[in-house]
């Protein structure tokens, strides 16, 4: 299996994890959804780690991937500062529902631009 193949199961797996937490936005705050954002955060925090150090490594050093592998490093620095404001947040509030939401669309567009960007440029 080659690495786009496993980061795009990784993606659906961020996906469902966000879906999840979403779904609970019209019921009390729960154990449950505090889990599943530990879970998010542990999850994009090892996603991000392994593309900047595995993978945009290697794509900024290519012509045609140099710029998409700059944007996406600096995506990654905006959701990895979005999930420590939104650890340290009260849990659920309107406040952190907006901004869990505006890491979910970051997240995203940062997965469109790979998936249909930069891993096809990868297989020309």
């Amino acid at each position: 299996m080659d690495f786009v193949t496993l980061l795009r199961r990784d993606h659906e797996k961020l996906s469902s994890i966000f879906q999840n937490i979403q779904r609970g936005f019209d019921q009390a705050d729960t154990p449950e959804r505090h889990q599943l954002f530990r879970q998010l955060k542990r999850e994009l925090e090892l996603h991000t780690a392994v593309e900047d150090l595995q993978v945009y490594r290697v794509f900024q050093q290519s012509e045609s991937t140099h710029d998409d592998a700059h944007e996406a490093l600096e995506a990654h620095g905006k959701i990895n500062t979005l999930l420590d404001q939104l650890e340290i947040s009260p849990a659920y509030d309107h406040k952190w529902v907006a901004q869990f939401q505006e890491l979910q669309k970051l997240v995203e567009a940062h997965v469109m631009a790979e998936e249909n960007e930069m891993f096809r440029k990868t297989r020309q």
